[in-house]
């Protein structure tokens, strides 16, 4: 092996052309890959994208099946300078695989000196056409979630902002933490196993893009925070055209007429000061167009998350805000540390959800339901039928349930 290494140092490309850049390296030792995380890539739902990290950036390899062999691959190489090491591999998941199915795989990265890193084999299930479980998580800032979830064994896990505490830590420049993916690799890291086998679908909370302490609120520009969310675009591949369009995104699952979007909104009240977080989302902003056009859509379902407070984003714009999420199903948010089912008098539901649910208090006026207890929502869609239970996070149990049907 030491003749290896000694011929990777001085010919790579011998090395490489020797064993075969396609093959399994079966005969070259291989560095780890630990951390894997999944998420869906493409508006219709139809590839997933598996991500990992290496110290540096090399060609890509994802080998995927439906058994442990996985004998179908695809490749890439990619680079961004301020992000070296960071992969993603976008995989024909519902072509190759087909739904109510599970997928193997494993990945492995090449670096231009010929050092190869390679993961053992994962699997995940593929989206169902029979019955689709969410499971939306608030506020979970790097901890680990909870086996209450894992063993509901839930298709896609959404986590509805705040997933890490921060991006900065002292003495840091804000250029330099508004880059920092290291927190969020402690989330990956904290949750190793559920994360390499279940899909993961995030939203921005305010924690997820603080470059530096709070201070206190002048009028604008933000100081505290980069308000683009750099850091969670890039390492998050989400369905856009480009990384920084990740901020917000929708996916449809045509089989149970789904649509899911997801939100940034958070802060509201900070808008225009130098504590300001997120996208804008006034009448004239881009995210206000964005979900106006893609409310309107056919689906039976329309499930909306985000991390803003209920009452205070669907007021916003003279109520305009609810005139759109009215359109759906359901708009969940995991802003407050509670747990919280609410019901405007046009039938709208909103819901909070925290997995730390023991702190301040700030009760929707419609609530209906509503108890200072950690918590996680989970949603079951089946055809012309969505389930919500808000679930105990310590022992898994039901504190609320509701269920909508469509002809």
């Amino acid at each position: 092996m030491c003749f290896l290494k000694y011929l990777s140092a001085i010919s790579c490309p011998i090395v490489l052309c020797f064993f075969g850049i396609s093959s399994n390296y079966s005969l070259l030792a291989a560095e780890t890959i630990d951390l894997l995380w999944i998420s869906i890539d493409q508006e219709n739902s139809q590839t997933v994208s598996i991500s990992w990290q290496t110290p540096e950036n090399g060609t890509d390899f994802v080998y995927f099946g439906k058994d442990e062999e996985c004998p179908i691959k695809v490749s890439s190489s990619q680079s961004d300078p301020r992000f070296p090491g960071l992969h993603h591999v976008r995989v024909p998941v519902m072509e190759k695989i087909g739904a109510d199915s599970r997928c193997f795989y494993r990945v492995e990265t090449v670096t231009k000196d010929g050092t190869l890193f390679r993961s053992e084999v994962h699997s995940f299930k593929t989206l169902s056409e029979k019955e689709l479980r969410l499971a939306f998580i608030g506020n979970i800032q790097q901890k680990p979630i909870t086996k209450n979830v894992s063993h509901l064994e839930p298709h896609i896990i959404l986590l509805t902002g705040d997933l890490v505490p921060c991006l900065w830590v002292k003495g840091m420049p804000k250029e330099k933490a508004a880059l920092n993916l290291n927190p969020f690799l402690k989330l990956v890291k904290n949750n190793q196993k559920l994360f390499a086998s279940t899909i993961l679908m995030p939203t921005l909370g305010n924690h997820d893009r603080e470059i530096a302490p709070r201070g206190e609120r002048v009028p604008g520009p933000s100081l505290s925070y980069d308000t683009q969310g750099t850091a969670y675009c890039h390492f998050f591949d989400l369905p856009g055209e480009n990384p920084m369009d990740h901020w917000r995104w929708f996916i449809d699952w045509k089989p149970l007429s789904l649509r899911i979007a997801a939100l940034d909104l958070n802060h509201l009240s900070d808008f225009g000061t130098s504590l300001e977080t997120c996208h804008p989302w006034q009448k004239n902003s881009e995210q206000f167009h964005w979900f106006d056009q893609i409310s309107q859509c056919e689906e039976n379902f329309l499930i909306t998350f985000q991390n803003a407070q209920c009452a205070g984003a669907r007021n916003k714009e003279n109520g305009e805000w609810h005139k759109m999420f009215a359109r759906g199903t359901v708009m969940i948010a995991g802003f407050g540390h509670y747990a919280e089912r609410a019901e405007t008098p046009d039938g709208m539901t909103y819901f909070n959800t925290s997995n730390y649910g023991r702190g301040d208090r700030y009760p929707d006026p419609h609530n209906k339901f509503f108890e200072s207890i950690d918590n996680f929502l989970l949603l079951t869609v089946t055809p012309g039928k969505l389930v919500s239970e808000i679930r105990d996070w310590d022992s898994g149990s039901t504190l609320d349930r509701k269920e909508w049907k469509k002809e």
